[in-house]
């Protein structure tokens, strides 16, 4: 029995040493998965709402008034007009705009924007001929200037269609669609001064012909989402109007307008 045990002593101490290396084949498997980190998963798209509100510059390239002259001759009486018109409105305006999502890159848009608009008409009226042979100058002289101002107020509204959705930091759009100005508040000081007579003065307000006209509108620009939420909207439009606003023999409202523009909406 002795040499029995012997012999397997060392065969057990030898199996003790083997057995605990071996784990099973699941095992490491199991282990190795755990030790690894899960896979990455995509960021959920950040949560952006459908509809945005805010305010609105605008800064005209182009004179709301077109910049003529005009003169006329009557030889029967003899009577020479001469006029010059030039633009003094207001280049700046500002305003309201509004957006609401259609869907993930179309959206509908409505500005309502002020700007003040005016033009200056100088005026010189010549009636009579001088006589040579006389010292006194026989002819009558009228000048003076008509100065008018309006309140403008224009309400475009247009489709645009961007390049990605709304949860993107940056995307770019193009625009097409209408627009309505109305023009109130129309204000006139007209001065006119006679040789040997005092001068005249009338306030009695320039009708427009077209108190109300439509137009057609294009444009492109890009929108800007900070961390925010906050939208800044850099873009350039282009309307041209289908009526002049005022529309006389002196003065003509310009019917193309090309603006740039910076939004800024919540």
């Amino acid at each position: 029995m002795t040499s029995i045990a012997h012999k397997l002593l060392p065969a057990a101490l030898l199996a003790a040493m083997i057995l605990p290396a071996q784990q099973p084949s699941g095992a490491p498997a199991s282990a190795q998965a755990a030790a690894q980190p899960a896979a990455a998963q995509p960021a959920p798209e950040p949560e952006v709402k459908n509809w945005r509100a805010g305010v609105k510059f605008s800064g005209q390239f182009l004179d709301l008034f077109d910049e003529a002259s005009l003169n006329t001759f009557d030889s029967i009486p003899w009577r020479f007009t001469s006029s010059a018109t030039t633009d003094i409105s207001n280049r700046l305006g500002f305003g309201l705009t509004f957006g609401y999502d259609i869907s993930r890159r179309v959206s509908l848009n409505l500005d309502v924007l002020y700007r003040r608009a005016g033009y200056r008409s100088g005026l010189e009226i010549t009636e009579g001929e001088d006589d040579l042979d006389t010292i006194e100058d026989e002819r009558k002289i009228t000048s003076g200037f008509e100065q008018t101002k309006a309140d403008y107020w224009d309400l475009p509204f247009t489709l645009r269609v961007h390049d990605g959705p709304a949860s993107r930091r940056v995307r770019g759009f193009f625009e097409v669609g209408g627009a309505l100005r109305h023009a109130t508040s129309i204000r006139t000081y007209t001065e006119l001064e006679q040789p040997g007579q005092g001068g005249s003065v009338d306030t009695t307000a320039a009708k427009p012909a077209n108190a109300n006209v439509l137009g057609a509108v294009v444009g492109a620009g890009w929108d800007w989402r900070t961390s925010k939420g906050i939208n800044v909207v850099p873009q350039v439009r282009y309307t041209h109007w289908m009526n002049p606003v005022f529309d006389s023999a002196r003065t003509r409202s310009s019917r193309n307008q090309i603006e740039f523009m910076l939004g800024i909406t919540f």
